[in-house]
């Protein structure tokens, strides 16, 4: 049995709200812990303990995606514009983290230090923000 949250997650294709995209090497998902309205990961299928590894793997498979998601939930949910952070040591996925920015938010850092909030804390917000973006992204050519 793999121990590994994210493969399990992705092996038992046991879907959520949260889900935005998927194509055969990457997945991208609205995070349950959101730093922003909107927060989501875009991360490679692939468990790899090294993720310098797979750098090639990265430019070919997550670049056009991360720029259509990104651009997605720009225009589903008018933020000012999307920050992306590469994280990915914890869990042996390599991810990004795609934050959308408002005008009213916090400049700097400071922004990425304080949580809104689980997700599920808002009982349809997950089904709300990710149909938007998904709706949008089917708008955008790849």
């Amino acid at each position: 049995m793999n121990k590994c949250s994210v493969c399990s997650w992705i092996i038992s294709k046991t879907r959520d709200r949260r889900e935005i995209f998927e194509k055969d090497d990457i997945i991208a998902v609205l995070d349950e812990s959101p730093k922003a309205r909107g927060h989501t990961l875009v991360i490679l299928k692939d468990h790899t303990a090294d993720n310098s590894s797979v750098l090639p793997i990265l430019e070919a498979a997550m670049e056009r995606p991360l720029v259509r998601i990104a651009t997605a939930i720009k225009q589903a949910l008018g933020a000012e514009f999307v920050c992306r952070a590469s994280i990915g040591d914890l869990v042996g996925h390599v991810q990004y983290h795609l934050i959308p920015r408002y005008g009213k938010d916090p400049k700097g850092f400071v922004h990425f230090m304080s949580s809104r909030g689980k997700l599920s804390d808002e009982p349809d917000a997950g089904l709300e923000i990710a149909g938007k973006i998904r709706a949008t992204l089917r708008l955008i050519k790849s």
